[in-house]
């Protein structure tokens, strides 16, 4: 409370006084945008659910999703919602903004990344030659090669019978 005080030439005094209230700085909004995620190709689409709240009491009244970064520029639904759908995302890594904005203009944001992963390559398999054998012979060795262009370690081998006129008796089949 401040008070001014006047005095005349005839010594008489009048005042009057004013308030003055200091209010504490308006907190922003607090922002999730959820959980860094990971996707594999062709998987090529993401579904980020975010949420704010506002710590003075009010409410949010904008939500706004933007590409920060990225390889390219994705397709964005939702962008007004605190859910967004990011589709035509090709391989590299992205950063997405959620900024939410309260009833009183204060504006918070918060950032994930989305990492989109290349498709992964299938094996190069090679069933070997092919064979012709004579009756009676009625068996014959097959020897398979496979190798993973991923640099990893094939884990597995299957030979099935994909057709003839008979059933043939697998051995070693795994």
């Amino acid at each position: 409370v401040f008070r001014l005080t006047a005095t005349d030439d005839e010594a008489e005094t009048g005042f009057d006084e004013v308030t003055v209230t200091v209010l504490p700085e308006p907190l922003p909004p607090v922002v999730d945008a959820g959980t860094d995620q990971e996707i594999t190709l062709p998987t090529n689409s993401v579904v980020l659910t975010g949420t704010a709240s506002d710590p003075d009491g009010g409410a949010i009244a904008i939500y706004a999703w933007t590409q920060e970064s990225g390889p390219a520029a994705a397709t964005l639904s939702g962008a007004d919602t605190a859910i967004l759908t990011a589709s035509d995302l090709v391989e590299g890594v992205y950063v997405f903004r959620l900024t939410a904005t309260d009833d009183e203009s204060d504006t918070g944001f918060d950032e994930v990344t989305v990492t989109v992963l290349p498709e992964p390559l299938p094996p190069v398999v090679d069933a070997g030659a092919d064979q012709e054998i004579t009756l009676p012979t009625s068996s014959v060795v097959l020897t398979g090669t496979a190798s993973d262009r991923d640099g990893g370690a094939i884990a597995a081998f299957a030979w099935t019978q994909e057709s003839g006129p008979a059933a043939a008796t697998l051995s070693g089949a795994d």
